[in-house]
């Protein structure tokens, strides 16, 4: 549930501002309070006001790998529901295929063995990454 900053516990409050004290990048919600039904949208705050009507927190990021580490015929990176994190050699675009990203015709390789590896914070199902040209 997304409380304003306002309605949060101290211990909650402290993690925001620490978080953003440590460079992470806040984000708050952008929307009309006027309208009914208007969908949430998240923007980045290069300073944020910490009012407490406000509603907060760290930017999620997606799974990232330094891919100058990672052999070239390696195309994709994405994060299972259970957590586990692969690259992809298929030119196809992985899909969601039950928990989990699948391929057809593809290697996988486990991305978590490389020490360049970070996890990310978003939604499993919104971490499928396309490597850079």
């Amino acid at each position: 549930m997304i409380k304003p900053f306002g309605e949060l516990t101290r211990v909650e409050q402290l993690a925001l501002f620490e978080a953003w004290l440590d460079g992470k990048v806040i984000e708050a919600v952008c929307r009309d309070k006027f309208i009914e039904n208007d969908p949430i949208q998240w923007v980045v705050l290069g300073m944020p006001s910490w009012g407490s009507e406000g509603i907060y927190r760290v930017a999620l990021t997606k799974p990232s790998i330094n891919w100058d580490h990672v052999h070239p015929m390696y195309k994709y990176l994405a994060t299972d529901k259970n957590g586990s994190t692969y690259l992809y050699t298929n030119e196809v675009v992985p899909w969601i295929s039950g928990e989990v990203f699948h391929t057809d015709n593809g290697n996988d390789c486990d991305a978590t063995c490389f020490a360049s590896f970070k996890a990310g914070t978003c939604d499993w199902k919104d971490s499928l990454v396309k490597r850079p040209k």
